[in-house]
Order: structure tokens, then sequence, then C-alpha cells
């Protein structure tokens, strides 16, 4: 951990330092991967961060760690989509209110994109009744 730190100190702008720190710890302290990976989306600007957290989804994880790097993702409506569209359905119905709302902020393509995962799994597109 203090290796870590210190190279952390060293390039303190580089967002692929803490990334390959968070794939270091993931299988045996997933704890430790998410304060990496949440410092590695600190650094990373669009639309980098949106392939290191592409990345970050695809690492073995359960449940729990999956939610956990939903807010990581918070405030960033291309990660949270990112999410939404990688879950397992459980997970993203789950998470769907949370996300619908962010999506009424974002554009018609993102719109479009939720609404088409959001039938996918089984839930209407946002805003539209229930039969």
């Amino acid at each position: 951990v203090a290796d870590f730190r210190r190279a952390r100190l060293l390039e303190p702008h580089y967002a692929g330092l803490p990334f390959s720190e968070g794939q270091f710890w993931i299988q045996s302290q997933p704890g430790l991967a998410l304060i990496a990976w949440r410092e590695t989306l600190r650094r990373a600007r669009p639309p980098l961060d949106e392939e290191f957290y592409g990345a970050m989804l695809t690492s073995p994880s359960n449940p729990d760690f999956r939610s956990q790097l939903l807010t990581l993702g918070q405030d960033r409506l291309p990660l949270q989509l990112a999410w939404f569209l990688s879950a397992p359905p459980a997970e993203a119905r789950a998470h769907l209110d949370e996300i619908s709302a962010a999506v009424q902020h974002g554009t018609a393509s993102q719109q479009a994109t939720f609404n088409r995962r959001a039938e996918e799994i089984g839930k209407p597109p946002a805003g539209a009744a229930l039969p």
C-alpha cells in the first residue's frame, strides 16, 4: 500500500497508475481496488474515463462490488449508462430509478440507449405508463 501511495505522489496526474493498482488489488482486497479506481476516475477526463471505467466493469466481481462501481460513476451519466448496460438484469433493475433520473438530463441518444436497456430487462421506458 505504501509503495502505491508513493508512486501516486510521484505521478499525480497519470490515471493509468491507480488503475493498475486497482487491477492488482481486485482479487485479494476489492476495497483497495475501489479506492485506487476512484482515484483513476478523478484523474481521467472524458473520454478516457469511459475507457478506464469500461475496463473496471469487466473485472471479476460480485453484486455488492458492482453496486460500488456504480457509485464511482456517480454524477457522470456516460459512466452510469455503461454500468447499466453491463449489469445483470436484476442488478440493473435495482438501480433503474436512480439512473432514469440522471438520464432525464442526458442527450436524446443517451435516453434512447437507456430506454432500450430498460425494455430489455423488463421495465417500461422512462416516462412510459404501465399497462
